[in-house]
Parts: structure tokens; C-alpha cells; sequence
């Protein structure tokens, strides 16, 4: 009978154990606030009414001759104010800007924003309708806007125009006025003509 034999198998080594201390927690801050004091005096009030330079509204709502525009004639745009909304402020205010059926500019540099609002009515159904901003440029028009006419024929519609002019030296010496061209015949039964001050230049 053979005896057993004892067979040794290494054990391989534990790794080190590394220590590591625990983080240090800062300690507590404690901060102690005093009493609250009394609330102190209201503010003055804000300025009143509206911000900016301001604009000014002219509008005319009666018939005359010059209202009516052929096809394909370019016409002036001519009226007289019935109603002024003047809402300008400095350095604007007190300036008049439709004289003699044109925008007369303030100063050298200015630039305007001009939205021209007409009703009209068209002989003709679907038709266009072009506006020109005219200083009396060797180069023809500053500006343009064409519209498109949508109503039926003989009903009124608004149509609405934006330009934006500077006034340079034509503008000044010759003021700005406003031309229709239409593809169909049209009548203008009421014309309105907004400027809106963008900016100044220079000192006003």
C-alpha cells in the first residue's frame, strides 16, 4: 500500500495595503447677521409717453382728381392733411414734414422710415401697384415698394408701402415726394403717409 504524498503549492503574496487617510472636511463657517434696517426712500417715477425719436402721422380721406392713376402712368402722390398725429420727440419736435405734398427733411444725415398706407380701388382685378421715393436724383428713385392688389374689382383695399431715405443733398434741397405706378386703373380714396425718425447724425 503506497503512502500519500504531501504536495506544497505556493501561495502567491497579498498585495501592500495602502493606507489612506479620510479627506479633512473644512470646517463650518457660522456667519451671525445683524438686524435688518428700514427700506429706504421710493424712486422717482420714469418718463412719460413714448420712447425715441417719436413720428408724426399725415392722413387725408377725400376725393379729388389727382386721386385717380391710369395704367402704366407714373403720378405724384398729392394731398392735403385732414388729421396730423404728432408723437416726435427731440430732436424732431416741432418740425413740419409733408409741406407742399413732399417729406422736407430736418437735417443733413437724418434717416427715415416712412410707411405709406393708401385704400384704393381697381377697375381691374389683380393688378400691381409700385411707390417711389423721388429727391429729384440725376440716378432716378431712392426707394421702391410694389404691392400686389387682391381685391375684387371696384373693391376698396388697403395697400401699404415701406421705404427707408436718407437725406442727403438732393433730399434736402428738393425734398422727398411720393409716385404711384399701377398696372390697372386705380383710385386712391384715402392716403396716410407716417415718417418715423430712425436716426440723427452729427449733433441735432
Amino acid at each position: 500500500m503506497t503512502e500519500p504524498r504531501i504536495v506544497y503549492v505556493p501561495v502567491p503574496a497579498s498585495p501592500p495595503v495602502v493606507m489612506v487617510p479620510a479627506p479633512r472636511l473644512p470646517a463650518a463657517i457660522l456667519v451671525e447677521t445683524g438686524p435688518v434696517g428700514p427700506r429706504g426712500p421710493a424712486g422717482g417715477a420714469g418718463p412719460v409717453g413714448s420712447y425715441g425719436l417719436g413720428q408724426i402721422t399725415y392722413t387725408e380721406r377725400m376725393l379729388e382728381a389727382s386721386d385717380t392713376f391710369e395704367p402704366g402712368v407714373r403720378g405724384p402722390v398729392l394731398f392735403e392733411p385732414t388729421s396730423v398725429q404728432d408723437y416726435l420727440n427731440p430732436p424732431f419736435d416741432g418740425h413740419a414734414f409733408w409741406v407742399d405734398n413732399r417729406v422736407a427733411a430736418r437735417a443733413l444725415g437724418d434717416l427715415y422710415d416712412f410707411q405709406i398706407n393708401l385704400i384704393v380701388t381697381a377697375q381691374v382685378a389683380g393688378g400691381e401697384v409700385r411707390l417711389e421715393a423721388d429727391v429729384g436724383s440725376a440716378l432716378g428713385p431712392v426707394a421702391a415698394d410694389t404691392q400686389s392688389l387682391f381685391a375684387a374689382a371696384l373693391e376698396p383695399e388697403r395697400v401699404t408701402f415701406r421705404l427707408r431715405v436718407q437725406a442727403l443733398a438732393g433730399f434736402l434741397a428738393n425734398g422727398c415726394a411720393f409716385y404711384l405706378t399701377s398696372s390697372v386703373p386705380i383710385t386712391t380714396i384715402s392716403e396716410t403717409v407716417l415718417v418715423a425718425p430712425a436716426s440723427i447724425w452729427g449733433r441735432p
